[in-house]
């Protein structure tokens, strides 16, 4: 009997089974690596790259510490009462612990270093406790890591800060700049500017007419916060160009 349950809920569970099937021509990215449901900490060195061997890249959360090194870090503050990382100084960040194991906190230099298989990176840049003066500091940094790794790899940056964004927006060749983007109008409204390359934003405030729409605006666009198959299988018919998803282990046609 139990042999036979057993068997049932085998045959139930593969005929609800997804097979996806990834657009043409549309990239998908690991957020923050392997996503939020790996056994791997967002962010971190391995979960970084093993999406980005897996996938056609990856996505990360940078952050500026105090002596302006760029480094890959997801909350908004470090653990305990270290504060935001621009408090801190790289050589005392702590270890980025999940469970039992402890990895570095790693600077972006040290990741693109050591990739070059021509996917694409991108760095969702979070300005936590930094004023106008440092934001442009970090903008510089951004550029800099830009000009010396876009020849390997394709480097994206994600903002929707104003600063960040005036900085970047001037003449840009190593990268590709998109505006997180609050609704369809918002992204419309930042593409008309001319500013931006592209538009990052939540699939839940996308579908298929409004990614045209900015599309037809001259934008590429990437869509954010599929979390399991069945959310990224609905975003896949919305034609957007890039995919960010914690669901990094589904099947290709």
């Amino acid at each position: 009997m139990k042999g036979l349950i057993s068997s049932l809920l085998v045959f139930i569970l593969a005929g609800c089974s997804y097979r996806l099937v990834v657009p043409e021509n549309a990239k998908v990215l690991g957020h923050g690596g392997m996503g939020i449901k790996s056994l791997l900490p967002l962010d971190s060195y391995p979960s970084l790259l093993k999406a980005y061997n897996f996938l056609d890249g990856t996505e990360g959360d940078v952050q500026l510490t105090k002596d302006c090194v760029l480094v890959y870090w997801h909350d908004g503050s470090l653990p305990g009462k270290l504060g935001f990382v621009s408090s801190v100084v790289y050589d005392s960040l702590p270890f980025n612990r999940y469970v039992f194991k402890k990895y570095d906190i790693i600077s972006v230099n040290s990741f693109l270093s050591s990739i070059d298989s021509g996917k694409i990176v991108s760095l969702d840049i979070k300005t936590y406790g930094l004023d106008d003066v440092s934001k442009k500091i970090f903008a510089k940094k951004l550029k800099s890591i830009a000009n010396k790794y876009g020849g390997k790899n394709k480097v994206f940056f994600e903002t929707h800060d104003d600063v960040i964004l005036n900085e970047l927006s001037k003449k840009h060749s190593n990268y590709i700049l998109f505006y997180y983007a609050n609704g369809v109008q918002d992204a419309i409204n930042e593409c008309n500017s001319s500013k931006v390359d592209g538009i990052s934003m939540h699939f839940k405030f996308a579908d298929a007419l409004a990614v045209k729409k900015i599309k037809d605006k001259g934008c590429k666009v990437m869509l954010w916060g599929m979390h399991n198959v069945r959310d990224l299988k609905k975003a896949f018919g919305y034609g957007a160009d890039y995919y960010q998803t914690d669901k990094v282990k589904f099947k290709r046609k």
